[in-house]
């Protein structure tokens, strides 16, 4: 018996932690009709990184993003150019947050105690309801495209979306590193 309530605890715990720290969804797509298995160099499509920049955009963020970036598309073997029209691609990506709502609902029991009387005689009183709550999280984004600069069409697009923990809010260097290296795995 000991045995099955440590099983049952630890069950518990995989089932928390994987509840709290929710992971990168990675999805991404590949223009089948560009060959760039020739490609060596990459540039900036635009100077500030941004394809859509916004009053909102974080300018140390969006930094931080290019940078790392540059780091993966150096790791695997291209060299960054400054002028986009000499290089073989062309790299831009998108970043944001936005703040998410979503409507729970559940059963709910409330017992009004026992009466004289037992449960024959209408001794206790169940009442069953319904309990809403609404839930608010930060989902974030980020998207990045890569362009053929010779026949000017998108080669590649890469996107993370991933529910924003306060833990990730501390550690936004190392999210924005991981999240970069997943996406551009797919690359």
């Amino acid at each position: 018996m000991n045995t099955l309530y440590k099983s049952l605890f630890i069950l518990l715990i995989i089932q928390f932690t994987a509840c709290t720290a929710p992971a990168v969804k990675i999805y991404s797509d590949r223009n089948p009709d560009i060959d760039i298995s020739g490609a060596t160099t990459f540039a900036w499509l635009k100077d500030d990184y941004l394809l859509v920049s916004s009053e909102e955009s974080n300018p140390i963020v969006a930094a931080k993003v290019a940078k790392t970036i540059e780091f993966e598309m150096r790791k695997k073997g291209y060299v960054l150019v400054k002028d986009p029209e000499t290089a073989d691609l062309a790299v831009v990506f998108t970043v944001g947050s936005r703040e998410e709502v979503d409507i729970r609902s559940f059963p709910v029991t409330y017992g009004g105690g026992f009466r004289w009387g037992g449960p024959y005689y209408g001794g206790s009183s169940i009442y069953v309801g319904t309990e809403t709550r609404a839930v608010t999280y930060t989902k974030g984004r980020l998207a990045i495209d890569v362009f053929h600069v010779a026949s000017r069409q998108p080669v590649w697009h890469g996107l993370a979306t991933k529910t924003i923990t306060s833990s990730d809010e501390k550690n936004m260097d190392e999210l924005i590193k991981d999240t970069v290296e997943q996406i551009l795995a797919e690359f």
